[in-house]
């Protein structure tokens, strides 16, 4: 019996013995993951870089103004409402649209010499829409500066308390997106498009 204990006991040590020579051969078999050349980083970082917009992205403010009842009635019920690029980390094309409240009419202050990045731009009064464009020309420009002044007209029965709004509309000719694009990027398609809607208040 003790000889028959014995022999059990050295086949188990052997069978453990080979069990782990096999591990140790197929960790030997497996190679290590080889670390990335320089060249290959610097690749990695350069794609990396090219996929986020450079700078913070476009913002546009479409201005807001308050006027009493008796300005009103002096101006015409007109009232001029400036929009504005404040933040622009270098584009050299854009497409954007401004929708305005229904109850009002409007149009481009044609030589406003506040503008300092001029547009094109064609209205469409049954949607109460208007569509710009801007191009730098060739290079691509960082300016930012008034883009267009809009003349409002607000209603004839305009009074006290009545908010009209003007809104930046992410949106192009046909319903197409906006664009603001650069060399590199195209600033609507990656969401780096910010911007403050306009308001008009009447007050008393």
């Amino acid at each position: 019996m003790k000889l028959w204990k014995g022999a059990l006991l050295c086949m188990l040590m052997l069978g453990a013995v080979s069990l782990a020579g096999c591990n140790q051969e197929e960790e030997k078999l497996t190679p290590p993951e080889e670390a990335p050349t320089q060249a290959q980083q610097e690749e990695t970082q350069e794609e990396s870089a090219q996929a986020q917009p450079s700078g913070d992205g476009i913002h546009v403010q479409v201005g807001s103004a308050e006027v009493t009842e008796e300005e009103l009635a002096a101006q015409d019920n007109t009232v001029k409402i400036p929009v504005t690029l404040t933040q622009n980390p270098g584009i050299t094309y854009a497409e954007w649209g401004i929708i305005m409240d229904s109850r009002c009419t409007f149009e481009k202050d044609e030589e406003n010499p506040d503008v300092t990045m001029p547009v094109y731009e064609s209205i469409n009064d049954e949607e109460h829409f208007m569509w710009t464009a801007w191009t730098s020309g060739v290079e691509e420009s960082t300016d930012t500066g008034c883009m267009i002044v809009l003349n409002v007209k607000l209603p004839g029965d305009a009074k006290a308390g009545d908010v009209y709004e003007i809104r930046y509309a992410d949106m192009s000719l046909a319903e197409l997106p906006h664009v603001w694009s650069s060399d590199t990027h195209n600033f609507g398609d990656e969401n780096a498009v910010t911007w403050e809607d306009g308001t008009i208040t009447v007050t008393e």
